[in-house]
């Protein structure tokens, strides 16, 4: 009797303890409307798995629906947060100004990328990213374009406030 009461706390402190080291956002998150590849892509870089590059995350961000971008705007993931707008702004350029307040209002956009070089422009962060998006003044560019000068300067006050 007393090795099992000698044994139990040294068990379900392991049990917590895997669990703990192994918990994943994407547990409880709802998937419904979700497709299976998108999941998948989101849930390697949740395991920090390396084999999935830059080509490969601007290929689904180019290809979600916007069902799904909406949807993972309230992923707990702030990199997926961030894919999932940029998405939703390439797809309706008056969701822009909107979108970029959410992104840059938002303090886990600061923390550093789960991978480095995810765009392939090596931003720190995904508030960066979004901030040198807004600043470009590439004609073709539909996301930049579509904000006026005070608009860009109020994102950029946001930015620059969070820094």
């Amino acid at each position: 009797m007393r090795t099992w009461l000698f044994l139990l706390p040294i068990v379900l402190l392991s049990y917590f303890s895997v669990v703990a080291f192994s918990y994943r956002a994407s547990w409880f998150f709802k998937w419904e409307g979700i497709r299976p590849g998108v999941k998948q892509w989101i849930e390697e870089i949740e395991s920090d798995d390396l084999r999935y590059i830059a080509e490969q995350h601007l290929h689904v961000a180019e290809n979600l629906y916007s069902t799904e971008s909406q949807q993972l705007l309230s992923y707990p993931h702030p990199e997926i947060r961030c894919i999932a707008a940029l998405a939703l702004m390439q797809e309706d350029s008056s969701q822009v100004y909107p979108l970029s307040t959410m992104i840059l209002s938002d303090k886990e956009m600061y923390l550093r990328w789960h991978y480095s070089c995810c765009f392939g422009t090596c931003p720190e962060f995904p508030a960066q990213y979004i901030h040198e998006l807004l600043q470009s003044n590439d004609e073709d560019d539909n996301i930049s374009s579509s904000l006026s000068d005070a608009e860009k300067q109020e994102l950029a006050a946001i930015y620059y406030s969070h820094l």
